[in-house]
């Protein structure tokens, strides 16, 4: 019975093409869609889990400020005295904003890496980091040497056992090598291919002042005993918290898996993720596997009600239930088969290519994860029952000597079927509202006044060992095609320096950046008040920004001093425009611009020209002036445009699924409006020979469409509305919801819709009517 079923499944698909291809090809494509996207929030949700007993991993949160960043010397205090707490190390992550090159000793040969951790030894028992090579029993043998993964020693050296060698950081460090360690798992939320050990106070590379207080602020991360109660350890800590510079006195432990989608601390180094796009992700692969769901089982029922006289001499002729459930089951299931072989085939070709898209790698062995293997083979199951089913309890309800009479079967008004339609015309308005508000809201953060000009604006790093700053600008300087140029330590989208207000009952942290004279000429930022740096003011003296005057609740600054904690604090000379220090997610932060000089940084204004020559001419003049030294450099509109990187990657994922969406309308469309067009060919025949017009045909077929588009355009315009003004909340500044979105989403969906079914409309309404009629 099986090969005589299987043998007649495929002859039906031979005999109708052109349904077999559209819903096969409709539904291998919306299932495709949702395999990839499945992939990705699998992989974002698994980040921080490859590392064995990850569950006893934690990080420490200062409670009362919801931050991460505390006292260096934390971490030891608390494994003196709680055994709970088997390991713990301070850990800085730093993933740099400009390239760090490394080189071995005797070459000239620089490999950029972008990330680096220092920390103590402790770290590699936490994360189970295994030693391939080392001079000790732990990794870091001494204050200065480092540790470097197999990857980085196999880049500088060819081989992995690489002790004793020596390599050179940004020109400006020589440490030695004292232990290779495997790599990093890849799915984590912070990475490298060199350790520093923090040990080494100039290796912690934070500092932090405030009240006069100095300290190191750096995660701290704990291994906890198996079978400690996380709770209650974090009870008996908060009763009496050490002492420390960073004035915790409260703390919760984070889960490390759970850092990555957290989006409730603040000052988090480590890679983010965004549960919002995971959750417009996992929306999107619902809708377009509900929406190829629905096509797949309209089609099908169609297909089968369409040959329902076929079915009726079946059972004439003694087909029982039990043979029906089998043909209908086995017919359905190898149309399933086909069309997840098709989807398969389509997510391997597509893979690297969404893979780009979603800026990361997506490997297909993940289907095999047992959580997706039973969902994708429940969803198989289901619509295999619902279809196989469906046609069987429909043609129950009817006699079976109705299906070879003159009168059509009827089977009501299909309010099912009306339904579906809507939801899917629904869920492309959606789609289409989505797509058109990100892109608005992108050009805006894009296109608005960051409070300073960043266009042909370049930062080059100075080497740490440097201090000819006067020469270097004076270089720089005479360059024909350089406006000006500034140096300072740190700068919009660069802040380095953190201090306190040190005011009493008003306390609020300042950003600071250390400028010479000509930064505000430089970056374009307007004095509002005050008088330009003088000679004398260089060490003393600092502007603040209006957001600053505003905290400390100053009607002016005449007379007034910053007090960061050094002797006399820094006298206060003028007040800037506000600018923008971070993305357009935050709001304004209080500034410092402090007359200082220590510098890292040379800032260059370009005047227009040809900016690969000019970029030449600025790489002999840096071997002239800081031979050896790598020449590291950022363009500023270029790191702020990078910073709206997850939203680009967002738009340019949904504008992608919106179309695939619209196509799977489509096509449902299309399957509606034939489908329509066969069960009421006699009555289109018959208004012809009584003088209808193509138009009237026409019109009377359509006018359903519309109907339908309006219902689900009012449907959709509160639920996108929600969904866009949650997704803006992202935004500390934002555009408006305008109505023309809406209005513009609801036209596209409207006709989009036209034209897929006035096609067959027309085709309907101009067919000659003597062929609908010529038996009748």
């Amino acid at each position: 019975m099986f090969l005589h079923n299987l043998k007649m499944s495929f002859r039906r698909m031979r005999k109708n093409p052109v349904f077999t291809t559209l819903n096969i090809g409709g539904f291998s494509i919306g299932f495709a869609v949702s395999i990839i996207l499945a992939l990705f929030i699998y992989k974002e949700s698994s980040v921080d889990k490859n590392y064995a007993n990850h569950q006893n991993i934690y990080r420490l949160i200062d409670a009362k400020k919801n931050s991460p960043r505390m006292d260096y010397d934390i971490a030891k205090t608390i494994k003196e005295q709680y055994s709970e707490i088997q390991f713990s190390t301070p850990f800085n992550y730093m993933s740099s904003k400009s390239p760090i090159s490394i080189k071995k000793i005797g070459s000239e040969e620089n490999f950029q890496i972008q990330e680096v951790i220092s920390t103590t030894n402790d770290f590699f028992k936490i994360f189970s980091i295994n030693t391939i090579y080392s001079k000790t029993k732990e990794p870091f043998a001494d204050l200065n040497s480092v540790v470097v993964t197999e990857s980085l020693a196999k880049k500088l050296f060819g081989k992995t056992d690489v002790l004793d060698e020596i390599i050179s950081i940004n020109n400006m460090m020589e440490l030695p090598i004292c232990a290779v360690v495997e790599n990093l798992p890849e799915n984590s939320s912070f990475g490298t291919e060199i350790f520093l050990n923090s040990e080494n106070e100039n290796f912690r590379f934070s500092q932090y002042c405030s009240e006069g207080k100095c300290y190191n602020p750096l995660d701290q991360y704990v291994y906890i005993n198996e079978k400690t109660d996380v709770e209650q350890l974090t009870e008996k800590m908060n009763v009496g918290f050490p002492a420390n510079k960073s004035d915790t006195d409260s703390i919760r432990f984070q889960k490390v898996s759970d850092i990555y989608l957290a989006t409730d601390i603040t000052n988090n180094e480590n890679k983010a993720g965004s549960k919002g796009l995971l959750q417009i992700f996992f929306s999107i692969a619902t809708i377009i596997l509900l929406m190829s769901v629905i096509n797949y089982v309209n089609f099908t029922l169609s297909n089968q009600l369409a040959a329902l006289k076929d079915l009726g001499i079946k059972i004439t002729t003694g087909a029982d239930p039990k043979f029906l459930r089998s043909f209908y089951f086995t017919e359905i299931t190898l149309s399933i088969v086909i069309s997840f072989i098709v989807a398969l085939l389509i997510v391997v070709l597509t893979l690297p290519f969404a893979s780009n898209l979603l800026a990361t790698p997506l490997k297909l062995i993940w289907l095999l994860n047992p959580l997706l293997i039973v969902v994708f083979s429940l969803i198989l199951l289901a619509i295999i029952l619902i279809s196989s089913s469906a046609p069987l309890f429909i043609i129950s309800r009817y006699d079976v000597q109705k299906l070879f009479g003159k009168k059509d079967v009827r089977f009501g008004k299909q309010f099912g079927k009306k339904f579906l339609t809507v939801f899917q015309i629904t869920a492309s308005i959606i789609l289409l509202v989505c797509l058109v508000s990100m892109q608005k809201q992108l050009s805006y953060v894009k296109t608005t006044n960051l409070g300073f000009d960043k266009e042909l604006l370049v930062r080059f790093n100075i080497p740490e060992n440097y201090t000819n700053y006067d020469a270097l600008k004076q270089q720089f300087s005479d360059l024909s095609f350089v406006k000006e140029a500034s140096l300072s330590h740190g700068g919009p989208g660069f802040i380095q320096v953190g201090m306190g207000s040190n005011e009493e009952g008003n306390y609020f942290q300042m950003d600071c950046i250390y400028v010479d004279e000509n930064f505000l000429d430089v970056f374009g930022i307007p004095l509002l008040e005050g008088s330009e740096f003088l000679a004398s003011d260089n060490g003393v003296s600092c502007y603040i920004n209006e957001t600053a005057l505003k905290n400390y609740g100053w009607h002016n600054f005449e007379g007034k001093i910053f007090n960061n904690g050094r002797e006399g604090g820094y006298k206060i000379v003028g007040v800037v425009g506000d600018f923008n220090v971070a993305s357009l997610h935050k709001a304004i932060t209080p500034v410092c611009l402090i007359y200082n000089p220590n510098y890292s940084a040379i800032n260059i204004k370009l005047m227009p020209g040809n900016l690969g020559e000019q970029m030449d001419q600025i790489k002999e003049t840096w071997k002239e002036t800081v031979p050896g030294a790598t020449l590291n450099f950022q363009f500023f509109d270029e790191y702020f445009d990078s910073l709206y990187r997850k939203e680009d990657r967002q738009g340019k994922a949904i504008a992608l699924f919106s179309v695939i969406a619209l196509i799977i309308t489509c096509l449902g469309l299309l399957g509606q409006i034939v489908q329509t067009c066969i069960a009421r060919i006699k009555e289109i025949g018959i208004r012809k020979v009584n003088g209808a017009k193509i138009s009237e045909v026409m019109t009377m077929l359509n006018k359903d469409f519309v109907l339908w588009v309006i219902i689900a355009f009012v449907i959709a315009t509160p639920i996108a509305y929600y969904a866009m003004n949650k997704w803006l909340e992202n935004f500390a500044y934002k555009t408006s919801l305008s109505w023309w979105i809406f209005a513009l989403a609801g036209l596209l969906a409207l006709g989009i819709a036209l034209l897929t079914v006035s096609w067959q409309s027309w085709r309907a309404a101009t067919r000659n009517p003597v062929e609908a009629l010529r038996y009748e």
